[in-house]
């Protein structure tokens, strides 16, 4: 998960095509505990919970500057539904 600035699926080695899908597919195993570990250690903020598994993590942080959070994530492929209130 380090140094994954600028992220591009289309050139990343992790992301191949399927042929029993017939579509791209990403490889990439997510951690929960290391997301939410980058999260503490590059945010300010409180109550994270970072929940999931390889193929799916959910964060909940409070912070005043989900802009930067949002950013991250936006790294992960397919990530959805980010927001923030």
């Amino acid at each position: 998960m380090k140094n994954k600035q600028g992220v591009n699926c289309e050139y990343c080695v992790n992301y191949s095509y399927d042929d029993d899908y017939e579509c791209y597919t990403c490889e990439v195993d997510l951690d929960e505990d290391e997301i939410g570990d980058y999260i503490t250690e590059h945010f300010e903020g409180n109550s994270l919970i970072a929940a999931g598994d390889e193929d799916l993590v959910k964060i909940h942080f409070h912070t005043n500057e989900p802009w930067k959070v949002l950013e991250y994530a936006i790294i992960f492929p397919d990530t959805q539904e980010a927001g923030s209130e």
